[in-house]
């Protein structure tokens, strides 16, 4: 089997035909790589946009590391970019 696939080979490099198919092959990724198939559901955009986000969180209950050392308190609010600020007193 594997010397008749070999046989197979030669035969197409000596006629061409593994050149085209490569030449081919190549034509298609580089098409391929420089226009993708787009994503279902994801559309071009038409005008710039900017959407603010906030990173903030508000908890129901207080939350503290292993040390009591206190994230956040019930109902407050914390800023999600920033990091925590320990406080002597007590969370927050």
């Amino acid at each position: 089997m594997l010397v008749f696939i070999q046989q197979q080979l030669h035969a197409m490099q000596a006629d061409g035909t593994l050149a085209q198919m490569q030449a081919a092959t190549e034509k298609r990724i580089a098409a391929h790589v420089l226009r993708p198939t787009p994503v279902p559901g994801l559309h071009r955009a038409v005008k710039a946009a900017v959407d603010d986000i906030d990173p903030s969180v508000t908890v129901d209950h207080d939350i503290a590391d292993t040390g009591q050392t206190g994230w956040t308190a019930a109902g407050g609010a914390r800023d999600g970019d920033r990091p925590a600020v320990r406080s002597p007193d007590g969370p927050g």
